[in-house]
């Protein structure tokens, strides 16, 4: 059964999602997975990203669902918002948010990142951002 529905996401990926939304490829990969022990919300976000790149679907907010993205905004004193899609909360942030979050702190971060407008590329800088400031401050 499980492997079913990973062989359904991979064939999908090759078809319908086009011209589907951020909020509808997450709704669907959630209903298909929810069930599946194991496959949680990090999972299911992964998942939709990935889809989301394969047909060049912009993801506009930095969705906050793993454990580095939640130390980065509390790093930075940031208040997600909550984007419920159909009977689902998913917590994020504003692009913009992080940016100011970020110009305002006195962490040293990649100014380069302030031309990107990807969230889901923002989410994994932000990930790996905070590991740098954690193991810096054990110093």
């Amino acid at each position: 059964m499980e492997f079913c529905v990973i062989t359904n996401i991979r064939i999908y990926t090759n078809r319908k999602y086009s011209n589907y939304t951020f909020e509808k490829i997450i709704n669907e990969i959630y209903q298909i997975c929810k069930s599946i022990k194991g496959l949680g919300d990090l999972t299911i976000y992964d998942i939709t990203s990935a889809i989301c790149r394969y047909h060049k679907i912009l993801i506009t907010k930095i969705y906050i669902v793993g454990g580095g993205p939640r130390n980065a905004v509390d790093l930075l004193n940031i208040k997600c918002k909550t984007h419920k899609i159909n009977n689902k909360s998913w917590k994020y942030i504003e692009i913009q948010d992080l940016f100011n979050s970020l110009e305002k702190s006195d962490y040293i971060w990649d100014r380069s990142y302030k031309f990107i407008h990807d969230g889901d590329i923002l989410e994994s800088y932000i990930c790996n951002w905070q590991k740098d400031i954690k193991s810096h401050r054990s110093y």
